[in-house]
């Protein structure tokens, strides 16, 4: 199908005081996170995508991703 295709999305979360994952993240936060893939052939598709999350108690957590996939 598809030469290129992008995803993005925008959130808010509340991570209240049981945030037992990430106990310094505590608190409302906002984000977003995007991706692109784009297809090399057809099949083999190259892949990347970066997050970023910013807490208001002064907290800032971003991934960056990226890959190559066989699309049999």
């Amino acid at each position: 199908g598809r030469r290129v295709r992008l995803d993005w999305q925008a959130f808010t979360r509340d991570r209240n005081r049981f945030n037992l994952y990430a106990p310094t993240r505590q608190g409302g936060s906002t984000g977003g996170r995007a991706s692109i893939e784009y297809r090399l052939t057809p099949a083999l598709e190259l892949r990347a995508g970066a997050e970023v999350e910013r807490g208001t108690r002064d907290w800032t957590a971003s991934s960056l991703s990226g890959g190559l996939r066989w699309v049999p």
